[in-house]
């Protein structure tokens, strides 16, 4: 076919038809076969509506698939153009996908000028329909120096340039392979194992780019945005992951480490263990850095989008970062959270973590007494939520509407099976496995909740959502009538989060169920000379005799 030829180019990616492959500003972009095919498809008909049942045609023919198939090709696509806010491809609701971009066919036999696609029928593009499917993940496919510098191609002319600005797009994170230190054979093995265990583990994050960097990169202050050049190898690398192996007769010691921009330090850790445990010490590790770097890129992200001017127009990516570090504070943080995730909706009705997390902090208003019309408060949300599902299938936005929907009681069985499709999807996420651990406690399922809960604390202690975690357990502990842990991880929540309303009332239910009337009473004073306007509720716990065992608590704290 003619057109197998061909470029085709849109914005600064490039669809090579004859290899299949895409590139973009950080070089060859990793597409499973089928979302490949469907970003061609799109290519091939920009600035058009697409019905998901004219792609599905085209990219499945004579095969029965779901809808679920189609969303997930699109969220990997998504993913690899960086578009996280949705304006490369959008959804037009109830009637399909839009590129909304101008894209140009470049015929590399020829060396003819671009011209630009202005109508294409399926046939100009080849979709094979038989055939195996293989996935392709980085960890599979790099195995030496000279084959990565194969798979970048290299910038054509000064429109590919990486040195200006990459705002609107994923931070890129260089992973360099981990350093046996010792010689030993054993050694370099388990360190080659850990170095692509991280990479699959982080390639799991639909918020970040990760790169291989068999040479330690130079990170470059903010004056050059991070941009590293190497030999033959351009990407724009803002953060870069380091780790060593260190080996004492059976034992091993990993080191690990994230490092930002002019060489700060964003976070380090220590793993101890022992070399016959092999690959369950890599999963360990390699889900811990995972879980631990990606939340701290997103707060380092959102930092710099908060320093940035306010005069700036700011995209619904920006907004939505900029709303992150501030969930987890006082009404007042909350509603600026909650007005910056809206303006992001309001530029973009079908930004999906902001719809998402738009909910969740309805959700938080509520908890906390704050929500001056509470029916009005669970409508928004669960609208938002409902939105949000219809638009992604990625794991975060699943989290966040699965907790929306099992706090307000809302098709509790779907909320516990969207709750587990996230930790599936994605599961070093540990504020997925926090909302999926809250949303089996409000249904009373308490072994399965702390299952998820010491999962969330254990894969990501310092994040917010592993920190909840002990709180959540805190909960759960009283319902099973283990007191002393109770009371033990509920000082901590209430210490870590004084304006967290739901805390305070089960700690001081568990004082009262011991007697200690001096102690309950204390906890209640507390709360309100921390913020007189909380009051906390149980309505979101299904089981009646939960909601009983909180009464108590919920007596003083409303006296």
């Amino acid at each position: 076919m003619e057109a197998m030829a061909r470029w085709l180019q849109f914005s600064s990616f490039t669809l090579d038809l004859d290899r299949l492959c895409l590139f973009g500003p950080s070089g060859q972009e990793t597409l499973r076969p089928k979302s490949f095919d469907v970003l061609r498809y799109l290519v091939a008909h920009p600035r058009r509506v697409i019905s998901k049942d004219e792609l599905i045609k085209a990219v499945w023919p004579n095969v029965i698939v779901t809808d679920e198939s189609l969303t997930r090709c699109i969220s990997d696509v998504r993913h690899a153009l960086g578009d996280a806010s949705q304006q490369v491809i959008k959804t037009v609701p109830k009637r399909g996908y839009l590129l909304d971009l101008e894209v140009s066919v470049l015929d590399v036999a020829t060396g003819a000028e671009p011209e630009r696609i202005k109508a294409c029928t399926p046939d100009d593009f080849f979709f094979p329909t038989e055939g195996p499917t293989v996935e392709v993940f980085p960890s599979t496919t790099i195995s030496s120096d000279s084959q990565y510098a194969n798979r970048i191609r290299q910038p054509s002319g000064p429109s590919e340039s990486l040195a200006a600005p990459m705002l609107a797009v994923r931070p890129v994170v260089a992973v360099s392979p981990f350093v046996a230190v010792g010689d030993a054979a054993e050694e370099k093995t388990f360190a080659r194992g850990l170095f692509e265990n991280v990479i699959t583990a982080l390639n799991r994050f639909r918020r970040i780019s990760v790169v291989v960097s068999w040479n330690p990169p130079r990170l470059f202050d903010g004056a050059t945005d991070g941009v590293e050049r190497t030999e033959g190898v351009n990407f724009a690398a803002r953060y870069v992951v380091q780790g060593a192996v260190h080996r004492d007769g059976e034992r091993l010691r990993v080191t690990a480490r994230l490092v930002g921009s002019a060489g700060l330090l964003l976070w380090t850790d220590r793993f101890d263990g022992v070399l016959a445990d092999g690959f369950d010490l890599q999963d360990r590790i390699a889900a811990t850095v995972a879980g631990s770097i990606e939340p701290r890129v997103q707060a380092a992200e959102a930092r710099r989008y908060s320093a940035a001017a306010e005069s700036r127009n700011a995209t619904p990516h920006e907004l939505h970062l900029r709303a992150q570090p501030i969930f987890s504070k006082g009404i007042d943080n909350i509603l600026q959270s909650l007005r910056l995730l809206e303006r992001a909706i309001a530029l973009d009705s079908s930004h999906a973590p902001s719809l998402a997390d738009a909910a969740y902090c309805l959700q938080l208003l509520d908890i906390n007494g704050w929500a001056e019309d509470r029916q009005q408060t669970r409508r928004r949300a669960l609208e938002y939520a409902r939105k949000a599902l219809q638009i992604s299938g990625d794991a975060e936005p699943i989290a966040a509407a699965a907790l929306v929907f099992a706090y307000f009681g809302e098709e509790m069985d779907a909320a516990l099976a969207l709750g587990g499709q996230a930790a599936t999807l994605n599961p070093y996420l540990a504020r997925g496995l926090f909302s999926n651990g809250t949303a089996r406690l409000y249904a009373g399922k308490l072994e399965e909740a702390a299952e998820c809960f010491e999962a969330s604390a254990r894969l990501n202690p310092w994040d917010h959502a592993g920190r909840r975690s002990v709180a959540g357990l805190g909960i759960l502990n009283l319902f099973e009538g283990r007191l002393d842990d109770a009371i033990s991880r509920l000082r901590q929540a209430v210490h870590e989060y004084p304006r967290w309303a739901t805390p305070y009332c089960t700690l001081a239910s568990c004082y009262a169920y011991l007697g200690h009337e001096r102690e309950a009473a204390a906890v209640a004073r507390r709360l309100k000379a921390v913020d007189p306007s909380l009051s906390p509720t149980v309505d979101q716990f299904s089981d009646e005799r939960h909601r009983e065992l909180l009464g108590p608590g919920l007596k003083l704290m409303r006296a």
